[in-house]
């Protein structure tokens, strides 16, 4: 609902918005709708400066929001941050990295980490999921790949990344048998993916969200998070 200027669209709202479109219970007129989500990036996938203060303004500037004070909407937010960064009204969330302290139960929505490929800030490549949909798909080429390269698995737990915060204890885990952890900051020989894609287990510690992008790309890995 709604067509005022916005902020550049990421690719994370873009995903969102074609699956709405797609969807079967999609309508283009409001007043046939039990739902309405606004037609403008509102996530926050990427954040400017003033990002939050320029949502609210365009979503108290829709007529319909400023009538029920955001009922009947729908918002989706990625930010790091555990609450909405802007005023919501009463209009129902849908995001990821929740806290407890601001979800509301029964009627926020949490979403599952999205993978790091769905933000432009990360430089991994796309695992693909429709490997592991059903064992139908196990018969092209490619997904026996992805499944031969499980049996010659070359660490037992792995981690790649910045060794922020409380993430720099990681480090002492090298000295345990099967263990490789790499620092970001240093130079290595094995890649973010490869690192994953030949390990049993795969460390998914938080960064500065509740989250980790590490959790949905173990999976599609194969590893365990």
């Amino acid at each position: 609902h709604g067509q005022v200027k916005s902020l550049s669209p990421s690719t994370y709202w873009r995903r969102i918005q074609s699956s709405i479109y797609n969807s079967k219970y999609y309508s283009s007129n409001y007043s046939q709708s039990c739902i309405l989500i606004p037609n403008f990036d509102h996530t926050l996938s990427n954040s400017e400066f003033n990002a939050p203060y320029s949502i609210s303004k365009q979503l108290w500037g829709l007529p319909l929001w400023r009538q029920s004070l955001g009922a009947r909407f729908l918002l989706f937010n990625k930010h790091d941050d555990a609450y909405l960064e802007y005023d919501g009204g009463y209009a129902l969330v849908a995001k990821v990295g929740w806290s407890r302290k601001y979800f509301r139960s029964g009627f926020d929505l949490s979403m599952m980490p999205p993978a790091g490929w769905m933000s432009p800030d990360r430089d991994v490549s796309p695992w693909d999921w429709s490997l592991w949909e059903s064992s139908t798909s196990f018969n092209n080429s490619e997904s026996l790949k992805l499944l031969k390269h499980r049996n010659d698995l070359k660490y037992f737990v792995s981690f790649k990344g910045v060794f922020s915060g409380w993430r720099g204890k990681l480090d002492g885990l090298n000295e345990m048998e099967g263990a490789r952890i790499v620092s970001s900051d240093k130079e290595g020989n094995e890649s973010y993916e490869d690192l994953m894609r030949y390990s049993q287990f795969a460390l998914c510690p938080r960064g500065n969200g509740y989250y980790s992008y590490r959790f949905t790309e173990a999976i599609a890995a194969g590893a365990i998070p």
